[in-house]
């Protein structure tokens, strides 16, 4: 198999960083007793874990400002069109997130979804997989099944909706194109946050 470039310091930085607060957050929660913080926290907690055992880099400088100024806008693109489609089909979101804070301590949520969360997504669907499964089926191939099932796992982890789905998918896509012409894993982690945090500050 073929060994890849190091990763990042800024990824290696947001990779320990986002594993230490999952697991104290989960400790939080066993003492909480919040069982959908303790979901959370423990299914990106696995994410981490087992991203350490596939994940690589791949063989290109990496372009962390490329990889951003292409990041941010496309997940924001993405989301508008997904959004207007919604409005023109008047398609109801399914309302599991707003439930989710009655269970577990909002803040700690909210931070494991939009600041761990998308190291772990990234770290498991976008370096992970991709890297696994290039050497199998190609580098196109293995960014768009990586899409699929990133897109398949929003579906059922938050219990989305059809056209959710598809914008998961779209979203994971692009992120994955991203990753393999840019070689940044923070360009991709960070353009997940900023998208995040931004629409949870917009109360999207």
């Amino acid at each position: 198999m073929e060994v890849g470039k190091p990763f990042e310091s800024t990824f290696i930085i947001l990779y320990a960083l986002s594993y230490i607060f999952l697991v104290l957050a989960l400790l939080s929660a066993y003492t909480l007793g919040a069982v959908q913080l303790q979901a959370y926290a423990s299914v990106y907690l696995a994410m981490l874990t087992t991203a350490l055992f596939f994940m690589r880099g791949i063989e290109k400088p990496t372009n962390l400002t490329k990889g951003l100024l292409f990041g941010v806008p496309s997940l924001f693109i993405i989301s508008a069109v997904s959004r207007y489609i919604r409005e023109a089909w008047n398609i109801h979101i399914t309302a599991t997130m707003q439930a989710s804070s009655i269970v577990a301590p909002t803040l700690l949520l909210s931070l494991i979804m939009n600041i761990a969360g998308p190291t772990a997504e990234e770290g498991f669907f976008r370096i992970g997989l991709i890297n696994m499964l290039k050497p199998i089926m190609g580098e196109t191939w293995a960014v768009i099944t990586q899409a699929a099932i990133f897109g398949v796992y929003h579906y059922y982890a938050y219990q989305m909706d059809i056209l959710a789905m598809i914008t998961a998918t779209i979203a994971g896509l692009a992120l994955g194109i991203i990753y393999t012409k840019t070689g940044s894993e923070t360009a991709i982690t960070l353009s997940h946050q900023i998208y995040n945090i931004v629409t949870v500050l917009m109360g999207s």
